[in-house]
């Protein structure tokens, strides 16, 4: 998922193809420090794991992560209907120039910087590769945001994706984690949607906006991880960083996790702060824009 020469020299990337392989992953005996300290908090249970981690245990948020995440999809509904209500639902291309060996019309700067593909091709805009749209979402937030504004967040995401998809685009949906401590970084990447599959709400929502996608299933992987032996994970499980701009690649969006509850505090607020996100970087990338 990353381009990794552009990353520090101490880190780790996990990539998982599908949220049941993350899961699978975080299932595993916790790695050798975490199991000498006996400390393994994804396995928390109770009403104050609850209220951090929106769940009162590991098996509840493996059966709303299985069965569906109803609360989730009525988030998604709420943050859809605040699309429509403020009459915000149109969505348009920006337009992209595509290059090849041979073409209509050469592109002259290109020709006189002697690239050789610089003829631009007129054709059928719709081809695959420009129906998809590429989503990075880093669901990491700090320790003192509200288990609420990281499910209004991930709905809106949701919402939006539901949006785009109805135009006739199809997107691929990546739930990223990215977490540092005394110089190390384990980067983990999980599949939410593939683009040629069927967006399943229930599930999307779950893995990029479930408080226990990041505090159960995120954190099961670093205790799981070696990588994070003897490095100090084990009390706070590191700090969220953002990966190096270059890292990312260019045709990608890229949302960093959560500084604060601010833009997020309701399903509405959520929506305009995601589309607003969203819209700044596809402006620039020549990616499928949403009209505000």
């Amino acid at each position: 998922m990353l381009n990794q020469k552009y990353l520090k020299n101490k880190n780790e990337v996990l990539e998982f193809d599908s949220l049941e392989a993350c899961i699978q992953y975080g299932e595993q005996p916790a790695s050798k420090d975490w199991r000498k300290k006996n400390k393994r908090n994804s396995r928390e249970t109770g009403k104050d794991s609850d209220k951090f981690r929106g769940t009162k245990s590991w098996k509840e948020a493996n059966d709303i992560a299985s069965l569906g995440w109803k609360e989730g999809r009525e988030l998604v509904d709420a943050s859809l209907k605040a699309i429509f209500e403020s009459g915000a639902s149109q969505l348009e291309n920006a337009k992209v120039d595509s290059f090849g060996v041979a073409g209509a019309f050469p592109d002259v700067p290109l020709y006189l910087a002697g690239e050789v593909a610089h003829m631009h091709l007129v054709g059928d805009d719709n081809d695959d590769a420009s129906q998809i749209i590429k989503l990075v979402i880093d669901i990491g937030a700090h320790c003192g945001i509200d288990k609420k504004s990281i499910a209004n967040r991930g709905a809106a995401v949701a919402a939006l994706v539901d949006e785009i998809e109805s135009t006739g685009k199809r997107c691929e949906i990546w739930a990223s984690f990215c977490s540092s401590m005394q110089g190390k970084t384990l980067y983990s990447f999980v599949c939410a949607k593939a683009s040629g599959e069927p967006l399943d709400i229930d599930k999307v929502a779950f893995t990029i906006g479930h408080p226990s996608m990041l505090r159960r299933m995120m954190f099961a992987v670093i205790e799981a991880c070696p990588f994070t032996d003897k490095s100090g994970f084990e009390g706070t499980y590191g700090y969220p960083v953002t990966p190096p701009a270059k890292s990312v690649p260019s045709d990608s969006i890229y949302l960093k996790h959560m500084e604060s509850d601010q833009g997020y505090r309701t399903p509405s607020e959520a929506m305009d702060t995601v589309r607003g996100l969203y819209d700044q970087q596809a402006s620039t990338k020549g990616l499928l824009e949403v009209t505000l």
